[in-house]
């Protein structure tokens, strides 16, 4: 680039490369993102929360597992 391209990213601070990392992409090009997200459905909400409650639980009792080894340690003393 010679003369006439000192300020041409003066609106951003960054050069074009460096724009593309603030979650855009460099220069303008790319592909849109979906203008909408994928159906969730009452049923698939469902599965997903068996899912998380399924694995809270299991770290609950992994959990209280470990409380009673150190209660078992603290009564050997």
């Amino acid at each position: 680039g010679g003369r006439g391209w000192r300020h041409n990213y003066y609106a951003t601070g960054l050069p074009g490369l460096g724009r593309g990392q603030m979650g855009g992409v460099a220069w303008g090009g790319g592909i849109a993102p979906y203008p909408y997200a994928p159906e969730f459905t009452p049923e698939k909400e469902a599965e997903v929360l068996k899912n998380q409650a399924q694995i809270m639980q299991e770290e609950i009792n992994s959990i209280n597992e470990r409380i009673r080894e150190l209660e078992k340690l603290e009564t050997k003393k």
